[in-house]
């Protein structure tokens, strides 16, 4: 299997939709946020002349961070067969602010059994000016994402979340092991896998991240590794692009 690290967001919008011009067989995509500006544009035109070719299209975007995006946006598309759909709606109730923020933040593409993609870059303008990262990878790992991709999309529901430990269970594939959540306050599986790796740490940790505001079990298991004598970085903006992360953070 070959492998690539990208870093440069430009770069990776331009290999994604490379790929996708090239896909024969079916294109699956997941991700936060889909704009509605130049670069939402550009993947929408290529989804929908690959959908017009007789490709299978699928896309999943998150019900908060589409914003203004929605089915009309992907008209053309859809009458080409392509599927969109919006994980969970958001419904005004009692409990909006804890499952209100219960989103999907997974950014997969997937593409003919072949190529898969998982990074940190929305579908937007707005992602060329961050510090983004994100893997791609040719061979058979993209099955596996296939299946991920497909079990959430086949048993999506917009008003209900699955927590159904199936839809939570470690990817292992040759050398990978790809962690997978849902939102769930109690379950929160890479939260407990970054803590156990902490405690585990012998050398050094290094954390890169825009939102840095750890629990109280994190941020022990930092102190103590520092305890330890582990060596302990940590890289995040000066100012993120939400002001309440970073006074909180403080």
């Amino acid at each position: 299997m070959q492998f690539r690290l990208i870093d440069d967001t430009f770069q990776l919008y331009n290999l994604m939709l490379n790929d996708i011009a090239e896909a024969k067989e079916y294109i699956l995509l997941e991700t936060y946020k889909f704009a509605n500006d130049h670069m939402g544009e550009r993947f929408r035109d290529a989804l929908t002349k690959k959908a017009k070719e007789g490709v299978k299209i699928r896309v999943l975007i998150d019900s908060w961070g589409k914003g203004p995006v929605s089915e009309d946006f992907f008209t053309e598309m859809i009458r080409s067969k392509g599927e969109v759909k919006f994980f969970e709606k958001i419904k005004i109730n009692s409990d909006l602010f804890t499952r209100g923020h219960r989103r999907d933040h997974r950014k997969i593409l997937v593409i003919d059994d072949k190529i898969s993609y998982l990074g940190s870059a929305n579908i937007t303008g707005y992602n060329l000016n961050w510090r983004e990262l994100a893997l791609r990878t040719e061979g058979d790992l993209a099955l596996a994402m296939k299946k991920v991709f497909n079990e959430t999309f086949e048993a999506f529901n917009p008003y209900i979340i699955s927590t159904k430990l199936a839809f939570t269970r470690t990817i292992h594939h040759e050398d990978f092991e790809i962690m997978r959540d849902v939102p769930s306050l109690p379950l929160q599986r890479i939260r407990k896998k970054y803590s156990r790796m902490i405690k585990l740490a012998k050398k050094s940790i290094v954390i890169e991240t825009p939102y840095f505001l750890p629990g109280y079990n994190l941020r022990k298991a930092l102190m103590d590794a520092s305890k330890r004598k582990v060596e302990v970085k940590i890289i995040m903006p000066k100012n993120s692009d939400v002001r309440m992360i970073d006074i909180l953070r403080r």
